[in-house]
């Protein structure tokens, strides 16, 4: 779960689907992960999903509409030198990393791969953390000028979570 995006422009947001009142301090599937987004290939490919994937309590990420609902909040931005910092919320054993990333900078259209710098910990998805916060650091390989973060995949083994 992506609890946090900090811009270098000194914008903080959070990853598509985050419901603040969700609480952090424990590892049950109900209420800890109910804006956990998870997306699957197949769940995508048949159209069950956007890119965005879905989460218990809101269902599909809706891309457009959250994009909008954000923008108007402020997006971070890159640094300068690429790099997206982000706080992933690991509720329980399955959601660790290691995670691959990609982003977009035109909202969720097309995806670019990005370099995960600072990742999980977690091998397979699997750890023993339990309602733990991680930092997570992404670099872009090809970055725009002052390119607004409008979407981050992360790919865990079996799963997505998507910014």
């Amino acid at each position: 779960t992506i609890t946090g995006v900090t811009g270098a422009n000194g914008v903080q947001a959070a990853g598509f689907g985050i419901i603040a009142s969700t609480p952090r301090n424990g590892g049950l599937p109900k209420p800890f992960e109910q804006d956990t987004s998870v997306i699957r290939d197949n769940a995508i490919a048949s159209g069950k999903t956007g890119v965005c994937g879905s989460t218990a309590a809101g269902g599909n990420n809706d891309v457009a509409a959250q994009l909008a609902a954000a923008s108007s909040a402020g997006l971070p931005t890159a640094a300068a030198d690429g790099t997206v910092t982000m706080t992933l919320h690991q509720v329980n054993e399955d959601g660790a990393g290691p995670f691959t990333c990609d982003v977009s900078g035109d909202g969720g259209n097309t995806f670019q791969a990005a370099t995960v710098t600072t990742n999980v910990p977690g091998k397979f998805g699997l750890s023993f953390a339990v309602a733990q916060d991680f930092p997570l650091v992404a670099k872009m390989l090809v970055l725009a000028s002052g390119m607004a973060c409008t979407a981050v995949r992360f790919d865990a083994l079996c799963s997505s979570s998507f910014l």
